[in-house]
């Protein structure tokens, strides 16, 4: 049961992180003056449409099919893709302009706990886990420990008025503030 309870705790937390961070960088991102190549929008709108029709493939259901309950032409789903698109590709830039003028780098020890990471995930030795690893493998782990290092620098540094702040973040903050006005009642 505590154990039940501390993992609910911790998802919770890992919630309301989640939260915080996704607006923080909305409103970085929202504020960046970005110009935003064409080409990289649409090869977002096309990972996002890989993505779904590997979700609905997962189903048992084509992206075809899928396009013919709708009544959507594969264009159309593009096309409604696109402003999402450009939002992730905006946060990207923005996340990869501040690791650059911040100098942010992967050490090795950081790839090494990484590369850990990801082993025991997969179950596999870290040993094992390198030998599958490849240059471009090796890159793309380094870029995401840099961009991890970017967004906590971007989360650290955001200032969060209430009503910038998640929802479920604003109901916990007045819940405690009441408990206390409450608890200053009883003294």
């Amino acid at each position: 049961r505590a154990d039940k309870r501390a993992k609910l705790e911790e998802a919770a937390e890992q919630s309301r992180k989640s939260a915080i961070e996704g607006r923080a960088l909305k409103i970085v991102s929202d504020g960046a003056d970005v110009d935003i190549p064409e080409v990289m929008i649409d090869r977002q709108v096309n990972a996002m449409l890989r993505d779904v029709s590997y979700r609905l493939s997962m189903n048992g259901i084509s992206l075809e099919d899928y396009c013919k309950y709708t009544g959507e032409t594969i264009d159309q789903v593009k096309a409604s893709y696109r402003d999402e698109a450009k939002a992730r590709v905006r946060t990207q830039l923005v996340i990869a302009a501040v690791a650059e003028q911040e100098a942010l780098a992967c050490s090795d020890e950081e790839l090494e706990q990484n590369i850990g990471e990801y082993a025991a995930q997969s179950g596999a030795s870290v040993e094992e886990f390198k030998k599958r690893l490849s240059a471009d493998d090796l890159e793309y782990l380094r870029d995401r420990v840099v961009a991890e290092k970017a967004v906590d620098l971007i989360v650290s540094n955001a200032v969060l008025t209430a009503s910038e702040q998640p929802e479920k973040e604003q109901k916990a903050e007045k819940k405690s503030a009441k408990k206390e006005k409450d608890a200053g009642k009883a003294e």
